[in-house]
């Protein structure tokens, strides 16, 4: 049940990601080689979060949340280091705000 939470919350998070961030970043990014990296990220999170549904054991399952959710630090580090300093550098503040209010419009819609 835990995982199908943390599952939830990560996949709003790769919403916003894929649809905001990256959708301005992605020249930018993939120049880097850091695009990439991202998206492995959210892969290899997913992978672990849906194992945990299927896990034999608890131990097994306690385990591959305790992954999905060092991986999710690792990704959200990465952002911390990479992605948002370049969408600060990149990005035009009017840019910047138009993106939050078209994050919550979006969020709020879901949680209709």
């Amino acid at each position: 049940m835990l995982a199908g939470l943390v599952e939830a919350l990560l996949q709003d998070h790769g919403d916003a990601e894929t649809n905001l961030a990256f959708v301005a970043l992605d020249h930018a990014l993939d120049q880097k080689g850091q695009l990439d990296r991202l998206h492995e990220d959210h892969d290899e999170i997913d992978d672990h979060l849906r194992q945990v549904q299927t896990a034999a054991t608890l131990s097994d399952a306690q385990r591959l949340l305790k992954a999905a959710l060092l991986e999710s630090r690792k990704h959200f580090r990465r952002e911390e280091l990479t992605v948002f300093p370049l969408i600060e550098k990149m990005l035009q503040k009017e840019t910047l705000t138009e993106l939050g209010k078209v994050w919550m419009q979006q969020h709020l819609a879901r949680a209709k």
